[in-house]
């Protein structure tokens, strides 16, 4: 049962809480002051008429008649009048409509504190809401199926970034990083083909090095894609879009033979390694040194370690037996 911020006085002069019934709980708050002593020389009648003023005053109000007679209401909060009752008089309420019955006068909704000073009303959680409210489960909905459209070209970049490049530099470097993407994402995909369909007496050396290979082209496409967008472009990303750029050779769906396969991959890497050498010399030319190391250091060293070590499994080597 919530405790209300409702007082009595004790016998011994103290301020009891009195538990209360209420419809919903609300803060509780501390002790009111004690009425004031009478003055000494004054009838009781006058008191009271003293203590009636400065009740009303403060917002106080008096139930005159009903088993409830005595018993002081504080002024509202939020709309809500809190009773007060004194030694001696009835405190075991059931109810709080107990107390509504019967001629009783409330303070005004310009209710005031104990100061004298005016409270104002707040609106409740329920008044504030708007009628647009919606329940928990249509909030948590998501909004699917939603389409607009392209809030960039691919073939443009952002005019102004401060970058110290201008943007015709970057889309000239844009284009190129491009096409060396598209290229990038076919040898990946043609290493993951290479990985699955590989067969024969190195199949286990080759499916483990294909592999290998593939994930550090995925790096470098996710390194060079990332340099395309830095730069305010837009970079190539999917399948169909790839295929309509690169310019390595599209293989047959069905399995070749290791050397084949091995051919291929050397082809595409030499496609490559001309096209990164060519665009790392011309971004040094536009002093895009950014763009320069990445290709160079990255781009370009990797691309050639992965010849080295796919080109040394094409030589004709005997395996068993030593040519005399």
């Amino acid at each position: 049962m919530p405790q209300c911020d409702c007082f009595r006085e004790g016998s011994e002069g103290r301020w009891i809480q009195i538990p209360f019934c209420m419809d919903r709980p609300h803060r509780p708050r501390s002790p009111p002051r004690r009425p004031r002593p009478r003055k000494p020389g004054k009838n009781r009648d006058e008191n009271e008429e003293e203590d009636d003023a400065v009740g009303a005053a403060a917002g106080f109000q008096e139930i005159k008649t009903g088993e409830f007679e005595g018993a002081v209401l504080t002024p509202l909060c939020r709309g809500n009048p809190r009773p007060r009752f004194f030694e001696g008089e009835a405190t075991a309420l059931s109810n709080w409509g107990d107390l509504l019955k019967g001629p009783m006068r409330f303070p005004k909704p310009e209710n005031r504190n104990m100061t004298g000073c005016p409270i104002p009303l707040m609106k409740t959680r329920k008044d504030s809401r708007s009628h647009s409210f919606r329940s928990n489960s249509e909030r948590a909905q998501p909004l699917l199926r939603q389409h607009g459209r392209e809030t960039q070209d691919f073939d443009d970049v952002i005019s102004d970034l401060p970058l110290g490049l201008p943007a015709e530099t970057r889309r000239e470097v844009v284009q190129k990083l491009n096409q060396i993407l598209a290229d990038t994402m076919t040898l990946r995909d043609l290493y993951k083909k290479s990985h699955w369909q590989v067969s024969g007496p190195t199949f286990y050396q080759l499916h483990l090095l294909f592999d290998k290979h593939y994930e550090a082209q995925v790096d470098l496409v996710d390194a060079i894609a990332e340099r395309i967008q830095l730069l305010g472009g837009i970079s190539v990303a999917m399948a169909h879009d790839v295929a309509e750029t690169t310019r390595i050779e599209r293989p047959p769906r069905g399995r070749e033979e290791v050397p084949v396969q091995i051919s291929r991959l050397l082809e595409a890497h030499e496609q490559i390694i001309m096209e990164v050498r060519s665009a790392a010399q011309r971004a040094a030319d536009l002093e895009d040194d950014g763009t320069n190391d990445l290709l160079v250091s990255q781009v370009l060293r990797a691309n050639e370690m992965q010849v080295w070590f796919l080109s040394e499994h094409l030589v004709p080597m005997r395996l068993v037996v030593a040519e005399e």
